[in-house]
C-alpha cells in the first residue's frame, strides 16, 4: 500500500521543476498543476496522492487548502519553498508512477498561461463540486475525467504550443 504524501512535498517539487526548467510558479498555476497531477496520479494507480481534498478556491480553480495558505500570499511568481513546522523542505523522492504523471502533465501545461490552466481545470469534477453545498470536488468526478483532462477539442492547441 502507498503511504500518501504531503501536499506541501508536491507543491515544492513541482516548484523545483519549474526553477530548473526557468518556469515561473504563480499560486494559481501550481494549484492546477498539483490538480492535473493528483487527478492522473488516481486514475493510473487507482490510489489517492494525498489525504487532503480539493476544493473550489478563491479563484475558481481546484485547489487545496494548505497549498493556498502556504502560497496564496505570492501576488506574482512564488520564490520560496513550503517548510514544515521545524523549517523543512520536503519534495517528493523520486518514485517512478509519480515521476511519469509529473512529467506527463509538466509536458503539457508548462507552456499554459494561468487563465488557459484555469479554464481547462473547470471539467466535470469541478461543475458538479460547484452544485455541491461543500464545493469540494470528489475522486470519483476527478477519475471519471480520467487521466487525459485536455477536451478533444483543446488538444491541437496543447501540443501545439
Amino acid at each position: 500500500m502507498y503511504n500518501f504524501v504531503s501536499p506541501c512535498s508536491v507543491a515544492n517539487t513541482i516548484i523545483k521543476k519549474g526553477w530548473e526548467e526557468k518556469t515561473k510558479i504563480t499560486p494559481i498555476r501550481l494549484n492546477v498543476l498539483i490538480y492535473f497531477l493528483y487527478a492522473t496520479y488516481l486514475k493510473t494507480t487507482g490510489a489517492r496522492l494525498f489525504n487532503e481534498r480539493f476544493e473550489i478556491g478563491e479563484y475558481n480553480v481546484p485547489m487545496i487548502a494548505s497549498i493556498d495558505y502556504k502560497f496564496g500570499h505570492y501576488r506574482g511568481h512564488i520564490k520560496k519553498f513550503a517548510r514544515d513546522a521545524m523549517g523543512n523542505v520536503s519534495v517528493v523522492s523520486e518514485e517512478d508512477v509519480f515521476t511519469r504523471c509529473l512529467d506527463t502533465i509538466w509536458g503539457k501545461y508548462k507552456n499554459c498561461t494561468d487563465s488557459e490552466l484555469c479554464e481547462l481545470s473547470r471539467g466535470n469534477a469541478f461543475l458538479n463540486a460547484k452544485k455541491s453545498p461543500y464545493n469540494i470536488l470528489d475522486d470519483i468526478d476527478i477519475v471519471e475525467e480520467g487521466t487525459e483532462i485536455i477536451k478533444p477539442h483543446e488538444k491541437n492547441y496543447i501540443k501545439n504550443r
